[in-house]
Formats: C-alpha cells, sequence, structure tokens
C-alpha cells in the first residue's frame, strides 16, 4: 500500500505480499519476467500500475478476477499475445491501459462487458481486425486511443461501427476523444476471376 517501504524488486512475484489493494511500480523500473497468474486472486485490488517496465509473455486470463479494479496500467512493457477475453468480466474498469507492448490477435468480442470504461489505450501494438461492434457498449468512453494497430476502419464517416458513432459526435459527448487516425480501411475483396471461354 502506499507510504509502506517496499525493497528494490526485479520480479513481480514478491508484489503479491506488498499489495492486497494498490499495487504501483517500484520507483525504478527493473520488474522483468511474466504476470503471475496469482496476480489474478487479488480481488480487492482496486489500482495496478506496472507500466514502464521490462514485463514480457502473456496476460494472464486470470487477470479477469481482478474485479474490484478501476485502474489497470501495465502500459510500456513487452507483453504479447491476445488480450483475455475473460477481461470482459471487469465492470468496475474505468481506466485500462495496454498500450506500447506488442499484443496481437483480434479484439476479443467480450471486451464489451467492461461497461464501466471512460479511457482505453490499446494503441501502437500489432491488433488486427475489425473493432467488435460490442465496445458500442461503452457508453461512459472518454479517450479511445486505438491508433498504430493494423484494425480496419468501418464504413462510416468516423471509421468506427456505428454503434460507437457517439464517440465522434461531441453533442452526445463533449468530453469524448477518439485517436484513429492510423486504422486502415477494411480490405477490398479479391476481383473475381475472368468467366472462362
Amino acid at each position: 500500500p502506499n507510504g509502506v517501504h517496499r525493497p528494490l524488486l526485479t520480479s513481480v512475484r514478491p508484489l503479491l505480499f506488498f499489495c492486497p489493494t494498490t499495487c504501483s511500480r517500484s520507483t525504478v523500473n527493473l520488474l522483468n519476467g511474466t504476470l503471475p497468474t496469482e496476480m489474478g486472486r487479488l480481488e480487492k485490488l482496486t489500482y495496478l500500475d506496472l507500466r514502464k517496465n521490462r514485463l514480457k509473455g502473456k496476460i494472464p486470463t486470470e487477470f479477469g478476477g481482478l474485479t474490484a479494479s478501476n485502474q489497470i496500467h501495465i502500459d510500456i512493457n513487452s507483453l504479447s499475445g491476445a488480450i483475455p477475453m475473460e477481461m470482459g468480466r471487469l465492470k468496475n474498469l474505468g481506466n485500462l491501459a495496454l498500450n506500447d507492448n506488442v499484443l496481437d490477435g483480434k479484439l476479443p468480442t467480450e471486451i464489451g462487458g467492461m461497461t464501466g470504461l471512460t479511457r482505453l489505450e490499446l494503441n501502437h501494438n500489432r491488433l488486427i481486425g475489425t473493432i467488435p461492434t460490442e465496445m458500442g457498449q461503452f457508453k461512459k468512453m472518454e479517450i479511445l486511443i486505438l491508433e498504430a494497430n493494423q484494425l480496419w476502419k468501418s464504413a462510416t464517416p468516423s471509421g468506427l461501427p456505428t454503434e460507437l458513432a457517439f464517440l465522434y459526435n461531441p453533442p452526445n459527448n463533449d468530453k469524448a476523444f477518439t485517436y484513429l487516425p492510423l486504422l486502415d480501411p477494411a480490405p477490398s475483396p479479391p476481383p473475381r476471376p475472368p468467366p472462362s471461354p
């Protein structure tokens, strides 16, 4: 917790004993290795900040158990693999920062279950595919950052699915701000072969 002196750490695992409700990065960012699955058992954890370290490997599916969390920052590391669909259980989460990693694969449709999100940062990864329409359930969203991936634009003026149009429409949400400049257009279908003679 805040105010408790922590020894210099190079692994995440010892943090399990120091952060029952609040887990912030060490003053010297030397944490390396992987995120322990046991971290998903910290049911009272409300704040997790492990940004700007040297963490690698996948985000454990057990992170879906961090249901009390309001903020999770594990950006600016070297995390890889897909975003676990189990994270869709985090309905109390307000701020999720996974940017500047090497996460890949498609955005899980279950991500729409995180209905409490006000800020979502997924930029500078290797995510592919379309933006799930389920993200239209983000009615509290204020900042959505998706740039520098390989996500496809929708065929709408904003490039977002119709369900997310409120993020691009200031009269509906005057706080909304969305970074989408590097979204790619959806690929065109391949041309049909000429008819055989």
